[in-house]
């Protein structure tokens, strides 16, 4: 059972079933007013599964073998146009320097993303400088939200919101790490499933800029963690030397 968790194919698909019945659960908790208790017990259910995945998996800190170019990179620049749209609705809707914070450092943000993608997909190693931009996005965007998440101190109205930002950006800070062939292949797979889970959760009942920035998380999410958990490359065995007298096919 436990060999079956390293297997993208199995593992993707549950974590975005976690994450399907996570949103469903919210969708019914928000509507109803009802407890938290069976959402909080899925929360943990679905970090278990993160961490349990995590910890089947060897080690591998190189970007080649971490990054290999496929279609599921085709949803990072997805991801980064959604990212793009929801800074644009930042700076249309909100005002103050909040506004600019998020807007236009959202804007730059989709651009780096976008960036890494093109790159990764060219089969180029993309600059360090690249995830920092994108992960300095990030944390642009968390600081003044959760100002405005401290306005009302009720932790249930945005502790779900919380865990998404920090699993996005703690997982573009470690994904940045293979850049210099020093990558964290369990933790990196962790926060990926993680987020994948607080991402779609965080969906239910937020504005459409936030829901754009969530959806574009879990896409990102989704990208990184088919890419890092690729089953290794299986090396070719040398083919025997030719006997004298015997042509080579």
């Amino acid at each position: 059972m436990l060999r079956k968790l390293k297997q993208r194919k199995l593992v993707l698909p549950a974590a975005l079933a976690l994450a399907l019945l996570g949103l469903i659960l919210r969708l019914i908790q928000r509507n109803a007013g009802s407890s938290l208790w069976a959402l909080a017990l899925l929360s943990a259910l679905a970090c278990g599964f993160a961490a349990l995945t995590a910890r089947n998996l060897r080690p591998r800190s190189g970007f080649a073998a971490n990054n290999r170019p496929s279609l599921f990179l085709l949803l990072e620049l997805l991801a980064a146009l959604l990212l793009a749209a929801a800074s644009i609705l930042r700076l249309f809707t909100l005002t103050g320097l909040t506004r600019w914070l998020t807007g236009l450092t959202g804007l730059a943000g989709a651009a780096c993303l976008g960036a890494i993608a093109v790159q990764t997909i060219s089969r180029r190693r993309p600059s360090p400088y690249l995830y920092m931009g994108w992960t300095l996005s990030l944390i642009c965007r968390l600081i003044p939200e959760f100002r405005i998440w401290s306005v009302d101190p009720r932790i249930s109205d945005y502790c779900f919101q919380l865990f998404a930002s920090i699993a996005v950006m703690c997982a573009s800070f470690h994904l940045g790490g293979f850049v210099l062939d020093c990558g964290k292949r369990r933790i990196t797979v962790f926060f990926c499933i993680a987020g994948i889970f607080f991402c779609a959760v965080s969906i239910a009942g937020s504005m459409l800029a936030s829901v754009l920035t969530y959806l574009s998380g879990l896409l990102f999410l989704c990208a990184v963690l088919w890419s890092v958990m690729a089953p290794p490359r299986r090396r070719r065995r040398p083919r025997p030397p030719a006997e004298p007298g015997e042509q080579p096919t």
